[in-house]
């Protein structure tokens, strides 16, 4: 039933990516929230200097939906009435776009009524295994939860403060910059407005060294907290002082203050390691491997049941064992690239119906996709992996929102790819 415009819906999209993107279609918004009535606007900002220089790969999507404010409320007071979502019925979804090359597999994960379902198709792993539930995939910018989440528990245990300096945590051969007689503190690294560029660290040496030789000669762009601002390098820095403060590399702290007291344990760092039959083998958008036979330090993967059960216990701010950590995660907030667009301790934040919606998503792992989004006012969460580097963030908006997805095909699918990937991993020899 067509419904009147009552409301607006701020999306803001980082694509922190090695290729240029294209504005969405308004085919693919509607499938995003599964309406066909939107009113879009699309403005690409650019410029290394501009109005918002920083976000010259970023892109603000402002959409107008027609159905989405009364929608949502009668879904609401139905909810205990509608049947669960059919794993079964979402798998089915996916498979013309496994077929037609516009995947090459897509695992999901989503939370209704305390119940996780889970849906999964493709032949993606270097053993040729069809895609589980279990099937591990990188996580890339998606991660940065797990050492949000970290920083969190220390807080809300009263071991660290959001205020505190980061440069107190650094190790003696590691100096960070100060600008104007202001130091970096721990809630600047978290919240992304230290002023540090958007760096990787890749390269031999420990975590201090790599450190170290990017912060060389340094100068912040910025103010320090002024401006919201992603900056990998300090993500880097914030790990570094977590591990010192813990007094274990980081990925150890993580395992033991946020990721064994959840009971999960198919969420693991990749090393310089090959891939295990059980990792997910990576593809462009062409449809071609990633070649890539080891990851980059500090990837991390999970499977798409891990992430879901992470996602379930987020949302569930009243119990469990970190219930404290996950509701000073949500409540904690920080400018973001827009006065309506916040950002929360680990997550993105979007207002919607008077209701917010905690999302982060990747793009910056060659062949992979993540998106993460939950809802803890409604007790509901959606996760979305895939070994193809395309977005996933319309899929993962419908399960949300308890939806079967309708996914747009790729322009360039290849009709042939799904019987390709089979026979070519099936041939001797082939890794």
């Amino acid at each position: 039933m067509m419904c009147t415009l009552r409301t607006s819906v701020f999306r803001f999209c980082t694509r922190r990516s090695r290729r240029s993107l294209q504005p969405r279609s308004q085919r693919e918004l509607s499938s995003l929230f599964g309406m066909d009535d939107l009113r879009t606007c699309c403005i690409t900002l650019a410029g290394p200097r501009g109005m918002i220089g920083w976000m010259s790969r970023c892109r603000l999507l402002v959409t107008g939906a027609t159905a989405l404010a009364s929608l949502l409320p009668t879904r609401a007071r139905a909810q205990e009435s509608v049947p669960l979502l059919d794993p079964a019925i979402v798998r089915a979804a996916f498979i013309p776009r496994i077929n037609d090359g516009t995947f090459r597999g897509i695992a999901a994960g989503w939370r209704e009524r305390d119940s996780i379902l889970i849906a999964a198709a493709g032949v993606a792993t270097v053993a040729g295994a069809t895609l589980t539930a279990d099937t591990r995939f990188e996580l890339g910018e998606a991660a940065s939860v797990f050492t949000a989440a970290l920083l969190a528990n220390l807080v809300a245990r009263g071991e660290l403060s959001l205020d505190d300096e980061a440069q107190r945590f650094m190790p003696g051969t590691v100096t960070l910059p100060m600008k104007n007689g202001r130091a970096i503190t721990l809630g600047d690294l978290a919240f992304h407005r230290s002023g540090l560029p958007d760096l990787r660290t890749d390269g031999t040496g420990s975590a201090p060294e790599r450190v170290s030789r990017a912060l060389r000669g340094m100068t912040l762009r910025s103010d320090i907290g002024s401006r919201y601002a992603f900056s990998q390098l300090g993500l880097d820095v914030l790990g570094l002082a977590l591990a010192r403060q813990t007094k274990l590399p980081l990925a150890a702290a993580i395992r033991a203050r946020v990721l064994q007291p959840l009971g999960l344990f198919d969420i693991a760092l990749l090393t310089a390691q090959p891939r295990t039959s059980s990792d997910a083998l990576g593809h462009g958008t062409d449809g071609r491997r990633v070649s890539r036979s080891s990851a980059a330090p500090g990837t991390w993967s999970a499977s798409v049941m891990a992430l879901s059960q992470f996602l379930a216990a987020a949302s569930d701010t009243g119990r469990g064992p970190l219930a404290s950590t996950f509701a000073l995660m949500m409540r904690t907030r920080s400018l973001g690239p827009e006065p309506a667009l916040p950002v929360a301790l680990g997550w993105r934040v979007l207002r919607l119906d008077g209701r917010d919606i905690y999302w982060l998503d990747a793009q910056d792992v060659p062949g992979f996709a993540a998106y993460l989004a939950l809802d803890p006012s409604r007790n509901r969460s959606a996760a979305v992996l895939s070994n193809t580097e395309r977005p996933v963030d319309a899929i993962a908006g419908q399960l949300l929102l308890g939806r079967v997805p309708v996914i747009t095909p790729a322009p360039t699918a290849d009709p042939t790819a799904f019987m390709k990937s089979r026979s070519s991993s099936r041939r001797p020899g082939r890794r």
